[in-house]
């Protein structure tokens, strides 16, 4: 099952903060919720090709089709994205302390 690992996004946000250009305030709250979105999206992109099984490739040495690799991929992505909404939270407060002004 996979994980969301905040203190991945909490490393990946300092760098940045530390190095790329400043963020708007708007910015900065489209950051709690992104990789999320993202993540839903590409759920849904696998989903689809559980139905139309003709974009992803899959690993034929651990599923038997393309459409079981990518009922798994789906699934994964799921829980990913549950568990980046259980922090939320938690991403907020971070996004706040590490850029300010957005998230409070």
């Amino acid at each position: 099952r996979h994980r969301f690992q905040i203190d991945r996004f909490e490393a990946m946000l300092r760098g940045y903060v530390a190095e790329g250009p400043p963020l708007s305030p708007q910015e900065a709250a489209h950051l709690v919720d992104a990789g999320r979105l993202i993540t839903l999206e590409l759920a849904s992109r696998f989903a689809r090709d559980v139905l139309e099984d003709e974009y992803f490739a899959f690993d034929a040495e651990r599923y038997p089709d393309r459409r079981s690799h990518n009922r798994a991929r789906t699934r994964a992505m799921l829980y990913l994205a549950q568990d980046m909404a259980d922090q939320r939270d938690a991403v907020a407060a971070l996004v706040e302390r590490h850029v300010g002004g957005c998230c409070a």
